[in-house]
């Protein structure tokens, strides 16, 4: 359909759902969850209670180090990335599922009696309605949750560790592990971790809990005494420059505060704290022997990721051990006061009705991460407009425009604490809609000798039948379509009708042809001009070509080559 004068609607074609900042999108089939990153210390201290016989009691929570699933339907394929785990059968799709967990129960203190253990997992959906049965496996060697797939599955026990029930209430379910445990602590070389096994046969009991990392994540409550544990010492508190926290960089400095758990129920004497600016490389003590618990740190450099750790000891002189490599770590922050560079790729010259889609590939950031994004568009030398605003997308698709009109883009990103850059003064890609073709005139010649001519000239024969040069013309097709036809028309001198004179002609020149009589084919400039017609139907416009002239001379005076002509409009008194 021709578009001349008819303004098309810019539409925007979402290509993309906005994923959110930790998990991807489910559905009610198995599917995808983004892993965080798990914290480097896996423990975390709950409750500490002296006890009458001088041994303190403490409970702690022991989060996995390794979490994944396998599946016999995909039996190749890893799930280490994925925040879920799956357990159970699936006919037809994800086969059998068994869940793999290890537990880094060495990193108890030593010395410790381990006098209970239970194994907590969360259930986040179930696809049947009943309880199912399970046991629980030791693995025989070692596996690694981002490599492990069913076909290279370690073998596991013949004795079951521990076999139970795990029903369909969505929520906490919790299993005695008590004697595991025990035997994990004692024979640390031992402990490859566990796989749990359910009932794999023809019925769909497909459950989805939650993996490392994540809210809800699974984790075994010991609880063990002790009598020599030093102090437990952790930073508590970084700010304002916690790169997740989307807080601006403000200062030069920041606050870092500490706290600490005493087991000997003497008192904390002083505490060491400690920081890194690569990676645990080396430690540098930065307050030794305090009893306060905060103080400022900096000056910072930006890019740069500080890891700190902090030691207490007691009034009875136990004392935590000095920290080692990137493993001390207990907290990080990133220092980022620089905003993201974010560009388009480059879009083709031009585009068609189907559009193009934008890409502006994520961009990249050095410190906290890209939150989000801007784009915005215009028609070339127009005001700029938002296309999206505060997305996570990182393409986009538009269609429609108005045929020859240039349309340009730019974006920019948001990073994880606030740095966004100002816009680009200039557009980053730009396309130009063409929909319909366009044809030119490309000039004349003489039909005898075929050499160009500006003026056909009789001279000094004068008009006969039969008179004729030719006339030339080229066209270009929009994308994706071919030119098929031509149509053309011409005006007289002093004339302002047109005449149709070629219709549907598939050639790119002609001869146009007169007779002797001088009042149809008066002297003068005669104008031609041509349309197309593409492989899509589309039919362009005539367009006014200054190439699509020609002076016809056929009576006296006559002209010369270096003569030009001009019509001469005469004033009657």
């Amino acid at each position: 359909m021709k578009n001349k004068n008819n303004l098309i609607i810019f539409m925007l074609v979402l290509l993309l759902t906005a994923l959110g900042s930790s998990v991807l999108a489910q559905d009610e089939e198995i599917g995808e969850t983004a892993v965080e990153t798990p914290p480097l210390d896996y423990i975390e201290t709950i409750k500490v209670e002296p006890l009458a016989t001088g041994e303190t009691l403490v409970s702690a929570i022991i989060y996995a180090d390794k979490a994944t699933f396998i599946s016999s339907g995909n039996p190749n394929t890893n799930y280490g990335s994925w925040g879920d785990m799956y357990f159970g059968y699936q006919p037809g799709g994800y086969g059998a599922m068994r869940p793999f967990l290890r537990f880094p129960v060495n990193q108890l203190p030593a010395g410790a009696t381990i006098t209970s253990a239970t194994f907590n997992i969360y259930l986040i959906s179930v696809e049947d309605t009943q309880s199912r049965k399970y046991n629980a496996y030791t693995n025989n060697s070692n596996w690694e949750d981002l490599s492990l797939v069913w076909n290279n599955q370690p073998g596991r026990s013949s004795q079951v560790a521990w076999e139970a029930n795990l029903s369909n209430t969505i929520g906490w379910h919790a299993t005695n592990a008590t004697s595991l445990v025990q035997n994990w602590y004692s024979n640390p070389g031992s402990n490859f971790g566990l796989q749990i096994v359910g009932e794999e046969q023809s019925t769909n009991n497909v459950r989805r809990y939650s993996s490392n990392g994540q809210i809800n994540a699974p984790y075994l409550n010991v609880q063990y005494t002790t009598n020599s544990t030093p102090p437990a010492a952790w930073v508590t508190t970084i700010s304002p420059y916690v790169n997740t926290g989307g807080i601006n960089w403000t200062s030069p400095h920041f606050n870092i505060a500490w706290s600490a758990t005493d087991y000997s129920g003497t008192g904390i004497k002083w505490y060491d704290m400690y920081y890194t600016g690569n990676n645990g490389s080396n430690w540098i003590i930065g307050q030794a022997q305090v009893t306060h618990t905060s103080t400022p740190f900096g000056p910072l450099t930006n890019g740069t990721t500080y890891g700190f750790y902090v030691r207490a000891r007691d009034n009875t002189n136990l004392e935590g051990p000095a920290p080692s490599g990137s493993g001390s770590i207990q907290k990080s922050v990133t220092i980022d006061g620089s905003p993201p560079v974010v560009t388009i790729q480059p879009l083709p010259p031009h585009t068609d009705a189907t559009g193009e889609t934008l890409n502006w590939a994520g961009g990249t950031d050095y410190g906290s991460g890209i939150q989000n994004y801007d784009v915005q568009w215009r028609a070339a030398g127009g005001t700029w407009a938002n296309l999206l605003s505060g997305t996570t997308l990182t393409s986009y698709h538009v269609i429609g425009g108005t045929n020859g009109t240039t349309y340009e883009f730019r974006a920019r990103g948001r990073d994880k604490v606030g740095n966004v850059p100002d816009w680009s003064t200039v557009p980053t890609a730009s396309t130009t809609v063409w929909l319909e073709p366009t044809a030119y005139i490309t000039g004349f010649q003489d039909t005898t000798t075929s050499e160009p001519i500006v003026i056909y000239s009789k001279d000094p024969v004068g008009p006969e039948n039969n008179d004729e040069f030719r006339v030339l013309w080229a066209g270009d097709a929009a994308p994706n379509t071919s030119i098929v036809s031509f149509d053309l028309r011409y005006q007289k001198p002093g004339n302002p009708t047109w005449f149709t004179w070629q219709t549907d002609i598939q050639t790119t020149s002609a001869n146009f042809v007169m007779t002797a009589n001088t009042t149809d084919f008066p002297d003068g400039i005669y104008i031609f001009q041509v349309k197309a017609k593409d492989s899509a139907g589309q039919v362009g416009d005539y367009h006014t070509e200054t190439q699509g002239k020609i002076v016809v001379d056929r009576e006296p005076p006559w002209m010369t080559d270096n003569v030009i002509f001009f019509p001469v409009v005469f004033k009657e008194d």
